[in-house]
């Protein structure tokens, strides 16, 4: 295993496997066990408790990240660890919900379709790029996962589409920006939060000559 990618976002890369026991990764676990759950919950049909399930592990994603921050507990590993509880809540959402309110979202598969697909688009270019998945975790994604917790909400209280179609635009124009991310960046990076914390990233990783002649 080599560092040549370890950066300032990286702070925490060289920390022995012991580490990886930290009360925000317990939290990731939590959200991926947790996940898996949510869809035997929607198999036996109880949309009520599906909700409520949805909400605690989304809480676990909001504060997960706070007490990373908060006990200088980032590291690379929990950025990915985060990334894939992502995917997998969001997965089981998406799963759960067809079981239970799939004739509302079929109607839907437009703004399903661009969102789930410009993340998966997201993915792979930033694989072909860097040989890794995208942990960027930027204010969009931030943005996006209150969107989802409103549209999730509508949809199991039968308010409204409205909130579930902004969402997905939200999480599309995420997936866009994680891409322009990729683009800028020379190298892997964690934890990028905006396009703009990318361009002043890049600026550093550029080396001086390398810019002198740009």
């Amino acid at each position: 295993m080599t560092h040549q990618q370890t950066s300032s976002s990286d702070v925490d890369h060289d920390l022995p496997p012991s580490t990886f026991w930290t009360i925000p990764n317990i939290l990731c676990l939590v959200r991926i066990v947790g996940s898996v759950a949510l869809v035997g919950i929607a198999w036996w049909d109880r949309p009520r408790l599906f909700f409520a399930g949805y909400l605690f592990l989304a809480g676990t994603d909001w504060i997960d990240g706070k007490l990373a921050v908060r006990w200088h507990q980032r590291t690379v590993i929990g950025a990915r660890l985060d990334s894939l509880a992502d995917v997998m809540l969001y997965g089981a959402v998406l799963i759960g919900t067809l079981m239970l309110k799939g004739s509302v979202l079929l109607a839907e598969w437009p703004w399903i379709a661009a969102a789930v697909g410009s993340y998966f688009v997201s993915s792979l270019y930033g694989y072909a790029k860097f040989g890794k998945v995208p942990n960027y975790h930027t204010r969009g994604a931030k943005t996006s996962w209150l969107l989802m917790i409103f549209a999730v909400g509508a949809l199991f209280f039968d308010l409204s589409v409205w909130p579930l179609r902004i969402a997905m635009l939200g999480v599309t124009l995420t997936n866009l920006e994680a891409m322009a991310i990729t683009t800028i960046l020379p190298r892997w990076e964690a934890d990028v939060i905006s396009i703009f914390a990318a361009r002043r990233l890049a600026a550093r990783q550029v080396p001086k000559g390398e810019q002198s002649r740009s």
